[in-house]
């Protein structure tokens, strides 16, 4: 008799659990509610700011969960065409269904060349950009369902440029290592991620900047109390950082950066790329605070300068120093080679010729010299030879020593970004 009851309830407890787990699953089913999307493959689907996947065929189902509202927002993104957005309402008792318009291309991108004050009218969409970037560059990048190949060259980044505001996840794999993580888009958002599989972990490369920006302002900060007298202490990377944020902020300039201003003469500039603006705006405010305890400084960059630019700023100010400014006869025909090197100029040969020919006149051949490696070492996208033949020419007509040392001496300490420049004038100059 007991054994009977205990079976009983055995089989009682075996069928309560079965009809909770019913229960459970309709609970489930209840909280979800297909959505068949119609629409060409290839398409990627939003659902509520979650990335779902990719179109496969021109049916597909998506399971989305109901809210309090039911209200739910819908982005269809096919890559170089205009987003589909639609709002749907989750109902039990009907079929939820979006059939996806024909997409319409995105307008093209404005001319290269516009007028500031002509108005190009196009939709904002909100996407996103995506750069990644890793160490070692020997990965795969895994992201809105395609996988891709981290490229190996020197940039070594992937951009990608027509992200849906949404929630992505991102998979970094470098042999049996994988690094993910999930990152969030907002509209316009820009997002940079740096995978460092020797660190084991995802660097969000925006996010450190803006910290490492804020921490550059709190020592600006600690730095003006005491006038900036540890400046020179600090390492490069923070030196140049601090010039930079002081000249974002536009509080570069001010009668307590001597200190900077001295420093920046000593270095000229921290790196290529502000060598010429640095160290010419160090020049600038040295030459506008009446700094002349500096000129032996200016004087030595003039000596020895890292760029052409910086050259002929040291040689400005160490002219109006002895009150022999430069004759604006030299810099208004120099300004027409350059104009004459221009994709679009439009000065003719006769005007060119005449340039040349009065700059050959000229007396003052420390000026020319200065002036003419300019025009002779100027390259760019568009740059023609005319200008740059007729520096050459005047270069040749000055002393031939003079013109070699000094394009050697450019040649030893002239900056690597742009020394073929340096090697192009050198080899039309006939220089070893």
């Amino acid at each position: 008799m007991l054994v009977v009851v205990f079976v009983g309830l055995a089989s009682l407890a075996l069928l309560l659990k079965q009809e909770a787990k019913k229960r459970e699953s309709k609970k489930a089913a209840e909280a979800a509610t297909n959505v068949n999307v119609s629409c060409d493959a290839g398409v990627r689907v939003i659902a509520d700011g979650q990335f779902w996947g990719i179109t496969q065929s021109r049916t597909n189902v998506i399971c989305v969960k109901k809210t309090a509202d039911n209200m739910h927002r819908m982005i269809l993104q096919k890559p170089d065409y205009v987003p589909q957005v639609f709002t749907v309402t989750l109902c039990d008792w009907r079929k939820v269904q979006i059939v996806a318009n024909s997409f319409i291309g995105l307008p093209p991108p404005p001319a290269q060349f516009v007028s500031p004050r002509d108005k190009f009218n196009r939709t904002d969409y909100g996407f996103g950009r995506l750069t990644v970037t890793s160490d070692p560059k020997d990965c795969t990048v895994g992201f809105r369902l395609e996988t891709k190949p981290m490229p190996t060259d020197k940039d070594g980044a992937i951009s990608f440029g027509d992200v849906c505001e949404g929630a992505y996840p991102i998979v970094f794999r470098h042999k049996d290592q994988i690094l993910t993580t999930n990152i969030t888009f907002r509209p316009h958002q820009r997002v940079s991620l740096h995978a460092d599989f020797a660190g084991s972990c995802i660097l969000d490369l925006i996010e450190m900047e803006a910290r490492y920006r804020e921490s550059i302002k709190d020592l600006i900060k600690k730095l003006k109390l005491n006038d900036y007298a540890d400046f020179p202490a600090l390492t490069e990377k923070q030196k140049n950082s601090i010039v930079w944020q002081l000249r974002y902020d536009k509080k570069w300039g001010q009668p307590n950066h001597k200190v900077i201003c001295r420093d920046i003469l000593e270095a000229q500039g921290y790196s290529f790329l502000n060598c010429i603006l640095w160290t010419s705006s160090a020049i600038d405010l040295a030459e506008q605070q009446g700094w002349k305890d500096l000129t032996p400084l200016i004087a030595k960059i003039y000596e020895r300068p890292k760029d052409v630019w910086v050259y002929e700023r040291a040689f400005r100010y160490l002219r109006v120093q002895a009150g022999k400014p430069v004759s604006t006869n030299i810099t208004a025909n120099a300004d027409i080679l350059r104009r004459a090197g221009s994709w679009d100029s439009k000065v003719t040969d006769g005007q060119l010729l005449a340039a040349k020919e009065s700059l050959s006149k000229e007396p003052d051949k420390e000026a020319l010299l200065v002036y003419m490696l300019i025009e002779a070492t100027m390259s760019g996208k568009g740059v023609t030879e005319r200008g740059r033949e007729a520096a050459i020419d005047v270069l040749k007509s000055l002393d031939r020593e003079t013109v070699v040392q000094r394009v050697q001496q450019f040649r030893r300490d002239s900056r690597e970004f742009g020394r073929d420049h340096i090697e192009t004038a050198a080899k039309w100059l006939a220089v070893d």
